[in-house]
């Protein structure tokens, strides 16, 4: 699809992103329903989300985590802050000593 636009600094920017980032594609959204189909479907046929029931969530869709995504994980998942403490809240400086790595 070619640029829409003809703002040299914003193609100039889209071009060297484009140049290290080696994309398959460059889309210029156009803001179109057919668009949004399109872009939507992509998921859907993945298996990555499901369309809900138009009549009762209109453009609603179903996404779930990968069960074993460690960030649904609760017994491994933590949040390390010097400042308000919350679900699973670990102090930094302990979890730095345990040096758990990636």
């Amino acid at each position: 699809m070619s640029c829409p636009y003809a703002h040299e600094k914003l193609l100039s920017w889209v071009d060297e992103i484009a140049s290290l980032a080696e994309p398959d594609a460059v889309h210029w959204r156009n803001g179109s329903a057919e668009e949004y189909d399109r872009l939507v479907q992509v998921p859907i046929d993945a298996g990555a989300i499901e369309r809900l029931d138009g009549a009762k969530r209109p453009n609603s869709y179903l996404a779930l985590s990968d069960p074993g995504d460690v960030a649904g994980v609760g017994d491994r998942t933590f949040i390390c802050s010097e400042r308000d403490p919350t679900n699973n809240w670990r102090d930094p400086a302990e979890m730095r000593a345990r040096n758990l790595g990636p």
